[in-house]
């Protein structure tokens, strides 16, 4: 990860698919790590929070970045699931 966002880089223009598919395979992984989720859970999560970003087509390089705000997952404390007030 290149500035704590996954990234994905190749220096061919015209690649897109393949650097924005490593950056987002990145944040699969990174999710599942940090929050405790299945892939399938994370891919599903990823579908409404993750924004993925061209970063870079100048020079011929091309770059993409998946971005997760750090308020798009908010976990309900323990203690109030399930309690009625």
């Amino acid at each position: 990860m290149a500035g704590g966002w996954p990234t994905g880089f190749n220096e061919r223009y015209g690649v897109q698919d393949q650097q924005v598919f490593t950056a987002l395979d990145s944040m699969l992984t990174l999710m599942q790590r940090l929050h405790g989720l299945s892939r399938a859970d994370a891919v599903a999560l990823a579908s409404i929070a993750v924004d993925m970003r061209v970063t870079q087509i100048v020079n011929q390089s091309v770059g993409a970045h998946a971005v997760l705000r750090d308020d798009a997952v908010c976990w309900p404390d323990a203690d109030s699931v399930g309690v009625r007030r």
